[in-house]
Formats: C-alpha cells, sequence, structure tokens
C-alpha cells in the first residue's frame, strides 16, 4: 500500500530541484536589485574580526570543591536563557531579504543582545584555574556567534556577505553547544551534579 512507481518518485524529484533553483534564481535577482538600488538600515555596527578572548581576560580561582561548585551554579544562571526557544537565525534574515523588511530582524537582534549580555557575565565571574580552556571555547563561540549575527542583521545593507554567513550559520553555531558539552563534562569529572527538578535543558538552533 501506498507505494509508488518509479516515473512518480522521478517526477517529485525533479519538481523539488526545479523549486530549488527558481529559489536560487529569486535571490539572485533579490540581492541584484538591493546591491544595485542600496538603501541603508539602522542596524548594528558590523564586527568584522570577532573579539578573540585569552587567559589575561579571565579572573582565575582555585580548584578546591567549593570553588568549582560556585562556578557552576554561575554557568548555569548565565546559560539560562538558552533554554528558551528561539527562531532559527538564518532563516529569519532570508525573510527578511525577501520581505525587504528590517523589523523582522527583531529576533537576530534580540540573540545579539543574549548573547553580549552572557559573555560580558562569563568574564566577571571567577573561573577555576583547570576550566580556563573550556571557559574560554564557551566565551569565544558567543564572541563569533555575535559577529555573525551581526553581519546577518546587515543582510538589507550588504546581501552577499549576510546570505554566505547564514549558509555557514548551523556550522558555526555547533561550536557553542560543543562548548557547553565541554562544561557539562567538566563538572562530570569533577563531581558536580544539579537534581533532576534543577537541570537547565538549552536549545540550539543547529538546522
Amino acid at each position: 500500500m501506498g507505494g509508488k512507481t518509479k516515473n512518480t518518485e522521478t517526477d517529485e524529484e525533479l519538481a523539488f530541484y526545479e523549486a530549488l533553483i527558481k529559489e536560487d534564481e529569486e535571490f539572485q535577482s533579490i540581492v541584484a536589485d538591493r546591491l544595485k538600488n542600496k538603501k541603508l538600515y539602522d542596524n548594528p555596527p558590523v564586527n568584522n574580526n570577532p573579539t578573540r578572548f585569552t587567559t589575561t581576560d579571565l579572573k582565575v580561582g582555585p580548584n578546591d570543591l567549593e570553588s568549582i561548585s560556585s562556578y557552576a551554579k554561575n554557568i548555569k544562571t548565565i546559560l539560562t536563557p538558552y533554554a528558551e526557544p528561539r527562531p532559527n537565525e538564518a532563516k529569519v534574515v532570508i525573510s527578511a531579504l525577501k520581505q525587504n523588511n528590517p523589523n523582522l530582524l527583531q529576533p537576530v537582534l534580540k540573540t545579539i543582545d543574549i548573547h553580549k549580555t552572557a559573555v560580558s557575565k562569563l568574564l566577571a565571574i571567577e573561573v577555576p584555574r583547570d576550566a580556563q580552556v573550556i571557559h574560554l571555547r564557551l566565551a569565544n563561540s558567543l564572541a563569533n556567534q555575535i559577529s555573525n549575527l551581526e553581519k546577518m542583521a546587515n543582510i538589507l545593507n550588504d546581501p552577499e556577505l549576510a546570505l554566505s554567513i547564514a549558509e555557514s550559520y548551523p556550522v558555526t553555531a555547533s561550536n557553542f553547544f560543543w562548548a557547553t558539552e565541554n562544561i557539562n563534562l567538566y563538572f562530570s569529572n569533577h563531581g558536580i551534579t544539579f537534581p533532576e527538578d534543577e537541570k537547565l535543558i538549552l536549545y540550539f538552533n543547529l538546522d
């Protein structure tokens, strides 16, 4: 039941690829039009070279259990906003480009603010000496996301660059995911666990 003939499958595949080609042509036309009739919008300043933090930017503390437990609580507080689902930023900027509507970029601007707040707090807390590397990985992954999102939020002014960033965005976003995984492993290795009702489940846009 419900089987398809080979011809039906081929027809569906052709229709799928034709839709992709049509969409690609549409984007090329939109981008060309934006570049030809450049209209500047008020977007965040673009940081072409994302900040790269080093150990000199951290407040380093001891490795005793009390310090690590305090660090775990601070990390949980800082990452709590990431438990809330967010729109897929790449899809948001493409929709804004299609509709030529800067108001549609608000979710991206909100995510930029969330990232900036998190980075600021990550640099303000005391970090156990043996957590410096993983802590920097977390902070730098967010700094890279900020730079990428600022470029994407500038899509109505520089559509070519913004679209190129949007295409690779899921790959760079995964760096944040793996950074949080490393933090979790660090806590596990030091015997730090949270009760089931206090565990934090983070939301990631990786698709």
